[in-house]
């Protein structure tokens, strides 16, 4: 299990909290790493792996919630809103899709797949 700080994000254009969030990203070892939301869930849920956001002594972890049947990822001290996430900054562009598989290699180089 490997813990990894959430650093930006990128949004999408809808205005429902729950939806907004397409990606996260963050620094790994000196790289960039970037993950889709639903890769950041089964991340979460099947490898064990946890992601958190703010300053390491001041961090909160991120939670896997569902909502209307759509599994998203928020802080723990959100209650139902991701807003500690859509504070973030935009993540620079990197095509997600892409770079997924490779990316959680990066991350965690044991994980072979999402």
């Amino acid at each position: 299990m490997a813990d990894f700080q959430i650093r930006c994000i990128k949004k999408a254009t809808r205005h429902n909290p729950h939806d907004r969030i397409v990606s996260v990203g963050g620094l790994n070892r000196g790289r960039r790493w970037s993950l889709t939301q639903q890769d950041a869930v089964h991340i979460i849920e099947k490898l064990g792996h946890r992601f958190w956001v703010g300053a390491r002594d001041n961090g909160v972890w991120m939670v896997v919630v569902m909502h209307h049947g759509n599994k998203y990822i928020k802080t723990e001290n959100d209650e139902a809103r991701p807003d500690n996430l859509l504070s973030l900054p935009g993540c620079p562009c990197v095509d997600f899709r892409a770079h997924g598989h490779v990316v959680m290699k990066t991350l965690a180089p044991r994980v072979t797949t999402l």
